[in-house]
């Protein structure tokens, strides 16, 4: 669980960063 939240909120910031950057 750890390791997949881990790699959920780097997939989140990474995703928030390319929507803020497209929008």
């Amino acid at each position: 669980m750890s390791e997949k939240h881990s790699f959920s909120r780097r997939d989140f910031l990474k995703t928030a960063g390319a929507a803020g950057a497209a929008s």
